[in-house]
């Protein structure tokens, strides 16, 4: 028995729902289980061949070998009775692997037939992938599935995740064998079925971040929200700059930018005060990725970093979507306020 973690994050208004709803977990390569009609039997005994048949495929078609392919072969190595550990925002799920079975689209039609996505989406199959029912000329990239159940959903990383596990889970990596970590996956479930955190001051941090959060959304008007934002940076050692709001031939928008000198460091903000039970949209990723890129020639020997700080509580799925390819970190107005009391509110 192994324990893997796999990060679900090709087309997740998809590949989310059909996790927990139907329980198959999904990875992408549609082209290799579209195109290559006998990829599996070809490979089922021996899946260390899957690099270099991709390797193979991905030259001749695209000029060029991508790395990830050794993410194909460790989910298709996975065998019944495996672990998989699942990131999500701020959370994890425990799944286990209950067939043998390597699925393509083919193959889980049935299971499609009364499925909808985030969206309200149902899809279709055609010429062996995944495509919207509305958008039928549009591939999603979701080729191969397997087998899982549920062991438990919705584990609070603060909460019940050690040093260890942590930062595994914050490999941006497709999934990885971390059979080293199995007794802290196996601490952090038994914790979470008693309820009992691994560290109280999250557990305080947790019920004292929706009261801050709500004196937040009372402040009036944006200015008091940026200006608490630039307080946040002050005091974690950065120099904060609010750029002018007419600065001329801008494109995008970024309400902060905190520099942080000795590392060389730029954190690019756009703040977005919005009641706690919207959605903040993909119109907060797009100015803050469109502002860095008019600014970037400026500020090549620094490293950038993106972020959008909401008060609301949600980004819609596009919105988790945009800020996955553009690498745009997104802050709730709850994280915000979790934020505030790890840095201490004394001069804030």
């Amino acid at each position: 028995m192994k324990y893997y973690l796999h990060r679900i994050s090709n087309h997740i208004d998809w590949s989310h729902p059909l996790l927990e709803q139907k329980n198959l977990l999904s990875i992408g390569w549609v082209d290799i289980a579209a195109k290559l009609e006998h990829f599996i039997s070809e490979h089922q005994n021996d899946w260390a061949k899957v690099p270099a048949t991709v390797a193979d495929y991905c030259e001749k078609e695209w000029g060029s070998i991508p790395r990830s392919r050794f993410g194909l072969q460790r989910f298709l190595e996975m065998e019944q009775g495996d672990w998989i550990v699942v990131p999500t925002w701020r959370a994890f799920h425990i799944y286990e692997i209950v067939s043998d079975e390597r699925l393509v689209p083919n193959l889980i039609e049935n299971d499609l037939k009364d499925f909808k996505n985030w969206n309200g989406i149902s899809p279709i199959i055609k010429d062996g992938s995944i495509r919207p029912e509305n958008e039928e000329n549009t591939e999603l990239d979701l080729g191969f599935f397997r087998q899982v159940k549920a062991i438990e959903r919705d584990i609070d990383r603060g909460d019940y995740a050690n040093a260890s596990l942590t930062s595994r889970l914050k490999s941006r990596q497709t999934n990885l064998d971390i059979s080293d970590l199995e007794e802290s996956i196996k601490r952090a479930l038994n914790q979470y079925k008693e309820k009992r955190p691994i560290n109280l001051r999250n557990e305080l941090k947790k019920k004292l971040a929706p009261e801050l959060q709500k004196t937040v959304l009372e402040m009036k008007g944006p200015d008091q929200f940026e200006n608490l934002i630039e307080r946040y940076f002050e005091q974690n050692g950065a120099s904060v700059l609010r750029p002018a709001k007419n600065e001329p031939d801008k494109e995008g928008d970024a309400d902060i930018i905190a520099t942080f000198e000795s590392l060389n460091l730029m954190v690019y903000v756009q703040a977005k005060r919005h009641d706690k039970d919207t959605e903040t949209d993909t119109m907060a990723v797009n100015q803050i990725k469109q502002y860095v890129e008019y600014k970037s020639n400026n500020d090549d020997e620094y490293s950038n970093l993106l972020w959008v700080i909401s008060t609301a509580d949600k980004f819609t799925g596009d919105c988790i979507n945009e800020a996955r390819k553009s690498n745009v970190r997104l802050i709730n107005g709850e994280e915000f306020s979790q934020m505030l009391l790890d840095t201490g509110i004394k001069h804030l």
